[in-house]
């Protein structure tokens, strides 16, 4: 659980870092949590959050939609976490919305 938490911290401060306008320490960030998902779980929405540090709007939502399909538990925070907001007006977010039963 330890290294959840970890993990979980580590793609908030990539998505701090991104919207601070340091992209490379978003960009080492994503590359440390890619090695240590060769060897442990990372939840998707780790990714999620650290893609959108990049602007990158289209790989956070394929990892939303990963998160769904594997019951991510930071979905329970979609449509209320303020960290969504720049997603809120895609249609692919939208109908994650739906798919997780939560409506606008």
């Amino acid at each position: 659980a330890r290294t959840g938490r970890l993990n979980d911290n580590l793609g908030l401060l990539a998505l701090m870092y991104g919207l601070g306008g340091r992209k490379s320490e978003t960009r080492k960030i994503i590359g440390e949590l890619k090695e240590r998902s060769r060897h442990h779980y990372v939840f998707p929405s780790v990714f999620a959050y650290a893609y959108l540090g990049l602007g990158e709007k289209d790989r956070a939502l394929t990892y939303l939609e990963q998160a769904y399909e594997e019951q991510d538990p930071a979905l329970f925070y979609l449509k209320a976490s303020p960290l969504l907001d720049s997603l809120r007006s895609e249609p692919r977010f939208q109908a994650l919305l739906r798919r997780v039963n939560f409506t606008q």
